[in-house]
Parts: C-alpha cells; sequence; structure tokens
C-alpha cells in the first residue's frame, strides 16, 4: 500500500513539474524582437515608432464591421463555389473564402499600398512580430481591435500566436 502511495506521489509531482514547464510566459518574460525601422520588412507593425495605432488600423477599426462581412461572404462564396469538387472541395473552398475575406480586410484599410506606407516599423518574421506585439502592447485598451483586424491582415498571427510566444521565453 505505501508503496503505491510513494509511485502515485511521484507521478503527481512529476506532472505537476511538467506542467509549470509548460505555463504561457507573461509578457516580461519573453525577449522582445527589435523591429526593423521604416517598411522594408515584409509584415508591417500595426504600432508606430511612437506606440500609437497606425492609420491604417485607425482606418480598418472604423470599418471593422464590413471586414466580418467580408470575410464571411469571401467564405461562403468560395465554399458554394467548389462544394461540388469531390474530397477537397470543402477544403479548397474554405481557403478561397480566407483569402477573399483577407482581399476584402486589406481593401478596407486602403489596401496594401496604404498599410506600407502608413507604417514605420516592419517584420520579416510574422513570429518576431507576434512576441514584439505580445511584450509591449495587449495591456492596451485598444488591444483587441488592432489583434483582430491584424490577424485579418496577417492570418498566421492567429496560428502561431501560442507557439512564436511560447518559443520567446527567456532561458
Amino acid at each position: 500500500m505505501m508503496k503505491h502511495l510513494k509511485l502515485y506521489l511521484g507521478i503527481v509531482v512529476i506532472i505537476l513539474i511538467l506542467s509549470g514547464c509548460a505555463t504561457f510566459p507573461k509578457p516580461a518574460e519573453v525577449i522582445v524582437p527589435k523591429p526593423i525601422d521604416g517598411n522594408s520588412g515584409k509584415i508591417m507593425c500595426p504600432y508606430t515608432s511612437d506606440a500609437t495605432v497606425t492609420k491604417w488600423v485607425e482606418k480598418g477599426i472604423y470599418a471593422s464591421v464590413g471586414s466580418a462581412v467580408g470575410k464571411y461572404a469571401g467564405r461562403k462564396a468560395g465554399e458554394k463555389a467548389l462544394e461540388q469538387v469531390p474530397f477537397i472541395g470543402g477544403f479548397l473552398g474554405k481557403k478561397v473564402g480566407e483569402a477573399a475575406g483577407r482581399e476584402a480586410a486589406l481593401a478596407l484599410v486602403g489596401g496594401r499600398q496604404f498599410i506600407k506606407d502608413n507604417s514605420d516599423l516592419s517584420f520579416n518574421d510574422i513570429d518576431d512580430l507576434i512576441v514584439y506585439l505580445y511584450a509591449n502592447y495587449t495591456e492596451n485598451e485598444h488591444w483587441k481591435k488592432v489583434y483582430k483586424l491584424t490577424k485579418d491582415i496577417y492570418p498566421k498571427l492567429e496560428t502561431r500566436w501560442v507557439k512564436a510566444i511560447k518559443k520567446a521565453r527567456k532561458p
């Protein structure tokens, strides 16, 4: 009986240790990448060097209802157009719809060139943008709106979010 109790306690301790290692780091617990000064990177930052939202974010927040409508309409149109294709039609329909939604979001904020022209910080890697935003802006009052708009423009932001932050944890 005592042997089983020790084994059980040992397993509990291991689980607790491992689960503690897997916790999500706080913003102050990550190594923050330095953005590129200017807009020469592939991915534009939604915040400026003076920590305000960019003009494209402001424009997008005002038109956010349209973004959601455009994304939904694009997804539905893509799914409908490809639903008759066996096996991969649904998958392709979803991809076509996501692309249409992204294009709708880009149009609502003024297009790619407007985004580039109104950004003074950029990144070449989506993970760097994620960690930078997480460390500096997740406590900001407008964060949820900025995040939603930015992930509409850069869909990988959402899918890479957790991995990028965990990978950036300070040693």
